[in-house]
């Protein structure tokens, strides 16, 4: 055990508050858990239910210096190219402290930055109208307009602008640099500070077997990193702000400012080069460009974001109108202008610059007010544009089901499911959610086969097979799935999460199987939700706070979760009194419109 210091427990005393946490966690942790890439089949619940022992337990751990955390769970994301993009799923009690600890130090980090160009979004927040039914990694919705604004100011004012990025950003950041640049800020608690980099030094991904360095931030979707990544680079900020007298804007490690000429772009650019070097990063010479003040328009796509703004904005006015002419006019003009938009960008010649993020805007609009004018172009994209994929699943969520969209995903996840892990996540979330009327064994088969893997398959590929035969498999094919794909989830405490979730779902023999192997690993995550389950089977009455979750649902494009679904399951094959299940399925049956859910639903309040 380590030792324990007064002054520094003093100082971490504050971090993990019981009150802290607690509120930390309702009021942004458990929705950006949520909210995850490869979403969790027990949705967090074993700490939702008993989050104040959770709080307590975690609180104990940190100041007896006995706090260690959980390695995380790697899941990719394809950059196009054969290129990843490596994204991590941290542990319940790792955000929990990340995110506690982020909410303490923003302010002291935010008043010590030297310029207000320099944007930085909080994630988990409330999404806009564009991105009503997509899961992103991060909400560049926030400021985008803003970022887009100051751009066509340069155009306005200077001849010139440049645009450049970081190479390998995140994977360069050098650890040792950045708690220098950060403990001089004022205001900042050693001990904050060196638990926050200690967590991000122990889940960030590292060589097989090899040793950890010095560089990299881990990409996970919370404030942390993001938050650290922007100050790392406030010195980069202070010379911008110098040289181009404060006309510059940089996102994350994206950086656009405007010049009067070429010479002094050059010189601005290899004065900044020489500062990053001095940070262990260097700007990427592949994406760095002189624009002219016609080519940086064209190349942001100016004209066309400003028209998408005025669009958003009527369609924000008018969506709560659904019937009136006035609304119809506005969706008319809507795909008017994304038709047009999508013929010229087919042409080669016209897709430069910053038009992926343009379609994305017109996809995103067309979802909210759900129109398929593109359904029949976003096929080829969702197999070809990695950076659209979830902006076009995110479509077909909100379109509903059909027979050729579900045929669009089962190509995918054919061609595509294990490369681009989080997509696949995405679009097995979405076949959950459709109501499809009926899905046959041999379209489950194909929808399923490609995910499976004899050898050490990603985990997050594997749940989301097991997501989909969770609401249209049967037991035995559940076992199968599971017991057949076990390399995929046995050393992974997030895969095994998800396999012990879905014991409700086992006939008794597989449920002891994979209950055996829950208790021999030892994995807390898996055995708070072995104990979660028992008390639910065990339980002679319907707690209030269950009740509550399994029976809430809003009509929606969503559908009924399959998380609830799976409790439910658990409440109707457990000790609860047989008219208690029969209300309780009553009542679920009369607000899920789902034809699978009606039918399962059925059969459990028959065996009742």
């Amino acid at each position: 055990m380590p030792i324990v210091h007064e002054h520094r427990l003093t100082d971490l005393r504050d971090v993990v508050a019981p009150g802290r946490l607690r509120r930390v966690w309702k009021s942004t942790v458990r929705h950006g858990l949520r909210n995850q890439a490869a979403p969790d089949l027990h949705d967090y619940l074993d700490v939702h239910w008993d989050v104040d022992p959770f709080c307590d337990n975690l609180r104990r751990s940190v100041l007896a210096g006995a706090y260690r955390p959980r390695e995380p769970d790697v899941i990719a994301t394809e950059k196009g190219k054969g290129l990843l993009r490596h994204l991590l799923i941290p542990a319940a009690a790792d955000a929990l402290l990340l995110q506690s600890l982020a909410d303490m130090l923003e302010p002291a980090i935010l008043r010590n930055r030297p310029s207000r160009k320099a944007f930085y979004s909080r994630s988990h927040q409330r999404p806009d109208v564009e991105n009503l039914f997509t899961r992103t990694t991060y909400p560049w919705w926030v400021n985008w307009s803003r970022f887009v604004s100051d751009i066509w100011e340069f155009r306005r004012q200077f001849p010139f602008v440049v645009v450049t990025d970081v190479t390998n950003y995140f994977d360069n950041i050098d650890i040792n640099l950045l708690r220098n640049r950060l403990a001089s800020f004022a205001r900042i608690k050693e001990a904050h500070l060196d638990l926050l980099l200690y967590i991000l030094d122990n889940i960030k991904a590292h060589g097989f077997y090899g040793s950890r360095s010095n560089l990299a931030l881990p990409q996970i979707d919370f404030d942390a990193p993001r938050l650290l990544a922007t100050a790392y680079l406030f010195e980069a900020d202070r010379l911008l702000k110098r040289r181009t007298k404060s006309c510059f804007v940089r996102w994350m490690d994206d950086i656009d400012f405007g010049v009067v000429s070429a010479e002094r772009a050059h010189m601005i650019i290899g004065e900044l080069d020489r500062c990053l070097h001095g940070l262990n990063v260097r700007l990427n010479s592949g994406k760095t460009q002189v624009l002219s003040a016609r080519e940086a328009e064209q190349y942001f796509w100016i004209t066309e974001n400003l028209k998408i703004n005025r669009i958003r904005k009527r369609v924000e006015t008018h969506r709560d109108k659904p019937h009136t002419r006035r609304w119809k006019q506005v969706v008319r003009g809507l795909e008017k202008s994304a038709l047009a938009f999508v013929r010229k960008v087919k042409v080669a010649k016209h897709r430069h610059g910053h038009w992926e993020k343009v379609y994305k805007r017109y996809v995103g609009l067309l979802s909210a007010v759900r129109s398929p004018a593109l359904e029949s172009e976003v096929a080829g994209v969702l197999l070809q544009r990695p950076a659209m994929r979830l902006k076009v699943i995110g479509y077909l969520r909100a379109l509903g089901f059909s027979p050729v969209r579900l045929r669009m995903l089962r190509e995918f996840l054919r061609n595509r499911a294990q490369t681009d892990h989080v997509a696949c996540c995405e679009a097995a979330e979405v076949i959950t959610q459709w109501r499809i009327p009926t899905m046959s064994s041999r379209i489950l088969e194909s929808l399923v086969r490609p995910l499976e893997s004899p050898g050490h398959a990603s985990p997050a590929v594997f749940a989301a097979g097991l997501t989909m035969l969770a609401k249209y498999g049967p037991s035995r094919r559940v076992a199968a799935y599971i017991r057949s794909n076990e390399k995929s989830w046995i050393h992974s405490a997030w895969g095994l999460r998800q396999v012990v979730a879905c014991l409700p779902l086992l006939d008794q023999m597989d449920a002891e199987w994979v209950r055996g192997h829950a208790i021999r690993s030892g994995a807390p995550d898996a055995v708070r939700i072995l104990v979660n389950l028992d008390r639910l089977g065990k339980a002679s009455s319907l707690d209030r706070q269950v009740r509550l979750y399994v029976e809430h649902h809003k009509d929606s494009p969503y559908g009924y979760p399959v998380q609830k679904f799976i409790i439910l399951a658990a409440l109707m094959t457990g000790k609860l009194p047989s008219a208690a299940k029969k209300r309780l399925a009553a009542s679920v049956g009369a607000k899920v419109a789902d034809p699978v859910y009606t039918s399962r639903l059925a059969a459990l309040a028959a065996a009742a």
